[in-house]
């Protein structure tokens, strides 16, 4: 749990997958809350992985175009009220 609150704290942007052995309902609720994308006990199910690597990069892919999707209406609203 360290390691993800200094990862998140480093840049709150980064998705975490956390795999362990240990895992637990308590501990992935914990997880989840402190900002981990994935909790996937072991032993480790590659099936598992790749759907939820999957889902992160699509989330990745659409938080980039609502980035450029808000400049865009920034910069239209800013034209308009501009003249």
């Amino acid at each position: 749990r360290e390691l993800l609150d200094a990862v998140k704290e480093l840049d709150s942007r980064v998705m975490v997958m956390v795999i362990t052995g240990y895992g637990t309902i308590e501990s992935a609720v914990t997880a989840i809350k402190k900002g981990a994308y994935g909790f996937i006990p072991k032993p480790l199910k590659m099936d598992e992985l790749e759907v939820i690597v999957n889902r992160a990069l699509e989330r990745h892919t659409l938080f980039r175009q609502l980035g450029v999707f808000r400049g865009l209406t920034l910069a239209l609203t800013f034209r308009c009220h501009s003249g």
